[in-house]
């Protein structure tokens, strides 16, 4: 999965890497609409189609993964070790860089570094950790589908992000808490949870536009601690 994710990142990425904004948005959404057809139809006799998959894994090791507690174990392993990896390259120079393009990319481009490069490796990171995580999401489930990369699914991963804060690793965590515990939840209680949702996302858009994180940081530094 983590090979597939950087194959396809270092292939797409010449194309995504060229866009930004609104367009970034919708390239990105037309490649995923496209990957979930051919998942649905066109490699049907490989994917199970819409039905899906069974995954038949064997024990590697003290590892056998048909035990709740060792998939349990073994992903809460793996999202410790990705956040120590992301949070060190959003300390290093080259995460500085990447905020720098972030502000002001004219200018990034005027101190003589090409930002298309440094576009293009960040495109391929996260398309290889988003596949890590598609694995591990199937090795939970031991079941795979095409519906995990629906495109109206995917709109999860952002929610997620808005509402823990965009750009911040403590923010992916908690936003994806927050959001699991909210769907959840609502889900629960309520037949049309997707609209309570939507409204608490456009409360955290327009009140909260960094998000918890962002918010909670906010305070902290008005308080005069250093969070850094």
């Amino acid at each position: 999965a983590i090979c597939a994710g950087a194959v396809i990142g270092g292939i797409l990425g010449p194309i995504v890497a060229r866009s930004a904004g609104a367009s970034f948005a919708l390239v990105n959404f037309a490649f995923n609409c496209l990957g979930w057809f051919l998942a649905v139809t066109a490699l049907a006799e490989f994917t199970g189609g819409e039905d899906g998959m069974g995954v038949n894994l064997s024990p590697i090791g003290f590892l056998n993964f048909y035990n709740p507690t060792v998939r349990f174990i073994f992903s809460l392993s793996c999202l410790l070790l990705v956040f120590y990896l992301v949070k060190r390259l959003t300390s290093s120079p080259y995460g500085v860089l990447l905020k720098s393009i972030k502000e002001n990319e004219t200018r990034v481009k005027f101190l003589g570094y090409n930002v298309f490069i440094y576009k293009w490796i960040t495109f391929i990171f996260s398309t290889t950790l988003s596949a890590f995580a598609g694995a591990l999401w199937t090795l939970n489930f031991l079941y795979v589908s095409p519906s995990f990369i629906d495109p109206v699914r995917n709109v999860e991963v952002i929610f997620a992000a808005l509402i823990g804060g965009a750009g911040n690793p403590y923010g992916a965590i908690i936003g994806g808490t927050a959001y699991i515990a909210m769907s959840n939840y609502l889900a629960t209680y309520i037949s049309r949870w997707e609209m309570f949702l939507g409204i608490a996302l456009l409360i955290l858009v327009f009140r909260f536009p960094k998000g918890i994180t962002g918010y909670f940081a906010n305070i902290i530094k008005r308080r005069g601690v250093n969070i850094q």
